[in-house]
């Protein structure tokens, strides 16, 4: 079992299997990481595997050769108070920690 486990230097792929771990399961973990497009830190709570409230089919491009993990933020989806828009991705490489407990 791995507990607030940080993983900032961890290998990309070992992060990745950590998180498709926690799919498994349906849990929730924490992440901290920055965003891409700004370098702004940001903090929340995901879910991997959330399928639920997808719209428009399937993505256009595959998340995992891009070094991306596609989540859905809970918080995000109530503050704009529709399901389907707390969809997020967040960069594997820019992980800065990581709890979850596998």
């Amino acid at each position: 079992m791995t507990t607030g486990v940080e993983l900032r230097r961890m290998a990309t792929e070992t992060i990745w299997e950590q998180i498709m771990q926690a799919a498994k399961t349906g849990q929730f973990f924490s992440c901290t990481f920055l965003k891409r497009t700004t370098g702004e830190e940001r903090s929340g709570v995901f879910r991997v595997n959330v399928q639920k409230h997808l719209a428009g089919g399937e993505a256009a491009y595959d998340f995992r050769s891009k070094g991306l993990i596609p989540v859905w933020e809970p918080a995000a989806a109530e503050k704009a108070g529709d399901p389907s828009k707390g969809y997020r991705s967040i960069p594997v490489e820019n992980i800065l920690q990581i709890s979850l407990n596998v």
